[in-house]
């Protein structure tokens, strides 16, 4: 294969890279409206006021984002991929013990599917970290 078709399939493979990390703005920015605008009586009365600081997360990641795209400070942008990540992983923990009170089978198994897609999404902040410079 010659240069210019690894050239095109190292620029799909961003894209669809950028893409999961999109859809990971998309999934904080859910769970921060969602967070800040339910006033259900499951939740302590504080946690509106975090949803509002949740709003952060989605910004950050697309800095970070920006930053692993443009090949700007590269390390710092999976860094900040990475950081991310963790405080929304944690927040969705400390919610999902809070609503159900302790772990069960369907609870067990949404968290597998959610350490996967954290996985994927890491990968993928990996994989934009590490392309190829342009030469």
């Amino acid at each position: 294969m010659n240069s210019s078709g690894h050239d095109w399939l190292d620029q799909v493979r961003n894209g669809i890279c950028a893409l999961w990390l999109l859809v990971f703005v998309l999934f904080e920015g859910y769970t921060a409206a969602a967070t800040a605008l339910d006033h259900s009586t499951k939740f302590p009365s504080w946690e509106p006021t975090l949803g509002w600081f949740l709003f952060v997360l989605p910004c950050e990641l697309l800095i970070a984002l920006g930053l692993l795209i443009r090949r700007e400070r590269v390390s710092l942008g999976f860094l900040l991929v990475a950081a991310n990540l963790l405080v929304y992983a944690v927040f969705m923990c400390f919610e999902a013990i809070w609503v159900h009170e302790g772990p069960d089978k369907t609870t067990l198994a949404v968290a597998g599917l959610w350490a996967t897609f954290f996985a994927l999404a890491i990968g993928a902040a990996h994989l934009l970290k590490n392309q190829p410079s342009a030469s």
